[in-house]
């Protein structure tokens, strides 16, 4: 038996993940989603979505948003209606995304690399989580939420990273989607991150890296819940002096 973390609907099974992956993609080792384990059958919720749901309670992560200022790139709808309920609304709630035609709710155009409607240190949480791999210019992206993020303030960045390879796979001559999803594993991702230098990335900037093992937190729920027990929560926090 099974059980969706959110909806908290028992069944049988998950939904595996639709699509399949060539073999160069998946000698990477990607860590990321739980494919066998990816969508609940009631909700349609996928199992990262219900992974943070089990982070953010399992470390209190609604009351921190509680009252807190809160920029959301790419906002998955669980976690946005969430972010909406009276006992963990922010003090300012602001999802976004480059493309917001494709959301079936309000979602503000922003530019992840011309945050122009906010000012310095604007933000106390930036989640960010699946789309610094749909970006070309990453370091251009972390530098400008850097700018608009409180000293002191977090952003979640949940990455697919590979842990067995040495930098990040990148290759300039890729501009198809059929050779991009045979090597990134998606036709509209633009590398594979090495974990490394995912950290390396943030820290330039002036942050500090805090990884929460899925292990330490949450060991033993990964068959019941559908998630993949391999992918942590990483967190960077913005330098105080900064």
């Amino acid at each position: 038996m099974k059980q969706c973390y959110i909806c908290k609907r028992e069944f049988n099974s998950f939904t595996p993940y639709k699509h399949s992956y060539s073999d160069t993609y998946k000698s990477f080792q990607v860590i990321g989603s739980d494919l066998e384990n990816y969508g609940c059958p009631v909700c349609g919720c996928n199992d990262r979505e219900r992974h943070l749901f089990m982070y953010f309670d399992k470390l209190g992560f609604w009351n921190a948003f509680h009252g807190a200022s809160v920029l959301h790139f790419a906002p998955e709808l669980p976690l946005y209606k969430m972010l909406k309920r009276s006992n963990t609304i922010p003090s300012l709630y602001y999802p976004c995304d480059i493309e917001p035609d494709l959301f079936d709710f309000h979602v503000n155009w922003t530019d992840i690399y011309d945050i122009r409607l906010f000012g310095g240190n604007s933000f106390d949480f930036i989640i960010v989580n699946h789309v610094l791999e749909h970006i070309n210019f990453v370091r251009a992206a972390i530098k400008e939420m850097a700018r608009v993020l409180k000293p002191g303030g977090t952003i979640i960045a949940q990455t697919p990273f590979s842990r067995v390879l040495p930098v990040n796979f990148e290759l300039c001559d890729i501009e198809t989607d059929e050779l991009r999803t045979y090597f990134y594993g998606e036709p509209h991702h633009y590398l594979v991150y090495c974990y490394k230098y995912l950290i390396v990335d943030f820290v330039k900037y002036g942050f500090k890296f805090r990884v929460y093992r899925h292990d330490k937190y949450l060991s033993g729920t990964e068959k019941l819940s559908g998630v993949n027990p391999k992918e942590d929560l990483l967190t960077f926090e913005k330098r105080g002096d900064e």
